[in-house]
């Protein structure tokens, strides 16, 4: 009597489609989560550095994600304050300050000689008192009380000081109505030209120029703009006190001595100066010209080069890089991340179901699929593993041989990298169905891994379905290694072909493997 056959619990428990699905679903979770940390996202989004980057080189090509307008505030700041600095100075000329000072010797002459008469007619005992005055005479103890009593009147009506002695030789005068036009054609010539408190406030104008607004009527409204190259013309107050003796012998012939050296003694005091700098109006017009002044934009559009590999970081950079995460792109190398671990499970999915539906000895037992996704989650590894080695020993491989085949030996280590050994086991441990179909859809996980290239996509393609094909014929332990051999002599020659075919990098040496100047780990020759 036989012993009835006991049937694995495994192999009960998978009799339930349910249970089934549920293990399909977790491989695919498995396979997807798995890629999502083996597809480096910094291929894609660099991360985005920090203010300390300043002055270091960046490592990768960083790309706008999407179109930027970024404000340089810095650059704004300069060109603002240089178009600050090109407004001239503005200074205002007192087109009256001459009919003042004229008017106020006038009033004061007048003011003085009324005076005097009123005097006279008040104290007509006294009267011949007043004959002290003339030249030569002693002043009368009480006329020269009177005139020291209205000097301050005279004083206030000129806005100027005069020495008594001066005051007095003009009171000699009885303040006299030539003497008085004489003053008043002098104060004329001596307040005509520009004149300002300090000739050393304009050195720093000297170089461009002013600008002088002259200044009409009670309110002060401009008549006329004109801009002023020559600063040496322009006297300060010290200068134009030290004219007026010179107008004085030019201009006046018929005043004694006495009265002559009074009256030059009171227009320079009474001079004041007419040009004045207007502070207010220059920074009017300096903040009106930094309005001027647009905004400076640092334009990106989607898809742009912001930093490439190598370059050092600057101020400039930094600007971008402060725009970027606050646009959240500092955030998207999650996103890139698990949006691989998607493209994964949809390749997947979508490759299972096709050969699933479609090929007929595509049936696989669950023990299969497992090995399946082991295979898929363990080949990735190995080709990143395989990727970084290749890049990392590039250079220490090409400085270490002689420099005659040093580089070509260099640029021929990524051909040593396994892109079809995948494909080769599964051929070998199942069927030419199931590798064809696996090597489709590790063939765009392995291009994703390394950097979006579509070479190494057209690379893990054709090296997995020659090996598979080989690896069906193979009759011993030598003929696999024949067949690896033949491999590696298929990688050389084919990563070169398609380096021309999609025209990436330019001559022998080190160049980028990229599609869309995204960088990658591969050196191709």
């Amino acid at each position: 009597m036989s012993t009835p056959e006991t049937t694995p619990l495994a192999s009960r428990i998978l009799r339930f489609k349910r249970v089934r699905q549920a293990l399909a679903l977790s491989l695919l979770a498995l396979v997807s989560i798995s890629a999502a940390f083996l597809l480096t996202p910094s291929r894609f989004t660099p991360p985005v550095p920090g203010d300390e980057a300043l002055g270091t080189v960046f490592s990768g090509t960083l790309k706008a994600n999407r179109d930027y307008d970024v404000l340089d505030t810095e650059t704004t700041a300069d060109k603002r304050e240089e178009a600050a600095r090109s407004v001239w100075p503005v200074y205002d000329f007192d087109g009256s300050a001459a009919d003042v000072l004229q008017r106020r010797v006038a009033d004061a002459f007048g003011d003085a000689r009324n005076g005097l008469l009123e005097w006279k007619r008040a104290n007509t005992v006294n009267a011949f008192r007043a004959t002290s005055l003339r030249p030569g005479r002693k002043i009368d103890p009480e006329v020269l009380k009177f005139l020291l009593a209205r000097r301050d009147e005279f004083w206030k009506t000129l806005q100027a000081l005069v020495d008594d002695e001066d005051y007095l030789a003009l009171a000699r005068t009885g303040f006299d109505p030539a003497v008085e036009s004489a003053a008043s054609r002098l104060a004329g010539l001596a307040a005509s030209g520009f004149t300002v408190e300090e000739r050393g406030l304009l050195a720093a104008d000297r170089e461009r120029g002013i600008v002088v607004r002259t200044l009409a009527g009670p309110y002060g409204t401009v008549a006329l703009e004109q801009t002023v190259r020559d600063i040496d013309r322009i006297r300060d107050l010290a200068q134009a006190r030290a004219e007026v003796e010179r107008l004085a012998a030019e201009h006046i012939f018929d005043l004694q001595p006495a009265a002559r050296r009074a009256v030059v003694q009171l227009v320079r005091r009474a001079l004041r100066p007419n040009l004045s700098y207007n502070d207010a109006e220059t920074r009017r017009r300096q903040e009106a010209k930094r309005a001027q002044v647009k905004d400076v934009l640092l334009q990106f559009k989607k898809g742009e080069k912001i930093i490439g590999d190598g370059e050092q970081v600057t101020k400039t950079h930094l600007l971008i890089f402060h725009a970027l995460r606050a646009a959240g792109r500092a955030s998207e190398a999650e996103q890139v991340r698990w949006g691989g671990g998607l493209f994964a499970a949809l390749v997947c999915a979508a490759v299972f179901e096709f050969g699933r539906r479609n090929v007929r000895k595509f049936r696989l037992r669950s023990r299969d699929v497992v090995l399946l996704a082991t295979l898929l989650v363990g080949q990735l590894l190995l080709v990143r593993g395989a990727i970084w080695a290749a890049d990392a020993a590039h250079d220490f491989v090409r400085d270490q041989l002689p420099a005659r085949f040093g580089g070509y030996v260099a640029d021929a280590l990524p051909a040593a990298i396994p892109f079809a050994l995948g494909s080769l086991l599964v051929r070998f441990l199942l069927s030419s169905e199931a590798a064809l179909l696996w090597t489709a859809a590790f063939a765009p996980l392995c291009g994703l891994l390394a950097g979006g290239s579509l070479q190494i996509v057209l690379a893990a393609l054709v090296g997995g379905i020659v090996a598979a094909d080989r690896i069906g014929h193979a009759g011993s332990r030598f003929r696999v290694e024949q067949i690896g051999a033949h491999g590696l002599a298929g990688a050389l020659g084919l990563l070169p072909v398609l380096e021309e075919l999609f025209s990436i990098g330019e001559g022998k040496g080190r160049a980028v493997c990229n599609f869309g100047e995204e960088r990658s780990p591969l050196i191709v020759i």
